[in-house]
Parts: structure tokens; C-alpha cells; sequence
């Protein structure tokens, strides 16, 4: 789950983050808090909007957890932050423009290792996934 504060102008985005995740690579699952940052650009075309973000995010208090079922978590050796770049699109279903509600749709692919200690055996972990969520401008 993720909350982020988002300011556009024009064509360009930049914002705020905050956010926790779990994820599972077949004998470990991990988890996190996150702080970031994120800046891009987009394109509107009517009530469409493309966007490209990058997001710059700062993992806290990160945790494992071994084998099939997440149970017994540890403290995690995993990279403390990461970079992201966040493609999406984002469809205006309401409002007036200072108001409007938007529906967005977007993949998310980390750029760094989730475990260096795994990267140094050959095995890239990175973040990959997709988000859907409501926008509300105020």
C-alpha cells in the first residue's frame, strides 16, 4: 500500500511517498516501510493522462522471513533504498479540473537488487509490480 502527495505543473509532476511492501521470491519474503521521492512528466490528452515517473524510495525497518509460509521474521540485509521507474496512465472520471477524481493504472520496475547479498550469487531480486488507485486533486 502507498499514499503519495503529488504537485503538477504544466507537464512535470514531483511529490512525496510513504508506503509499506511484502514480497516473495520463492524461500524468502520481505517487508518494509518506505520514504521516497518521485518526479516525471506526463501528457494529457483530453481526460487521459500518460505519465513517467522515477521515484527514489529509502527502505525502513526491513524484515525476512524463510521458507513457504512468512512466520518467525528477522531484521533483513536488504538494500536500503532503491530506484524505480513508474510508467502508468490515468483516466479522469469526475470533477472539475481543481477537483477531479482519476483512475490510475501503472507497473513499477526497481532498478537495484532487493538483497545484495543475493546479487553477489547471481540472483537479481528487484521490485516489479503494478498499481491501480484513485487520484483526488484538492
Amino acid at each position: 500500500m502507498q499514499l503519495q502527495g503529488v504537485h503538477s505543473s504544466g507537464d512535470w509532476r514531483y511529490g512525496l511517498l510513504v508506503g509499506s511492501s511484502q514480497l516473495a521470491y520463492s524461500e524468502t519474503t520481505y517487508r518494509w516501510s518506505q520514504l521516497g521521492v518521485l518526479g516525471g512528466v506526463q501528457k494529457s490528452f483530453g481526460p487521459l493522462h500518460l505519465r513517467m515517473d522515477v521515484a527514489g524510495q529509502m527502505r525502513l525497518a526491513p524484515l525476512q522471513s524463510r521458507g513457504a509460509t512468512p512466520s518467525g521474521w528477522t531484521s533483513s540485509p536488504i538494500r536500503p533504498w532503491d530506484v524505480a521507474l513508474r510508467p502508468s496512465v490515468a483516466l479522469v472520471i469526475g470533477g472539475s479540473e481543481s477537483t477531479a477524481l482519476e483512475m490510475v493504472c501503472g507497473f513499477e520496475q526497481g532498478l537495484l537488487s532487493v538483497d545484495p547479498s543475493d546479487a553477489a550469487v547471481g540472483l537479481e531480486q528487484r521490485v516489479q509490480g503494478v498499481f491501480l488507485g484513485l487520484n483526488v486533486h484538492l
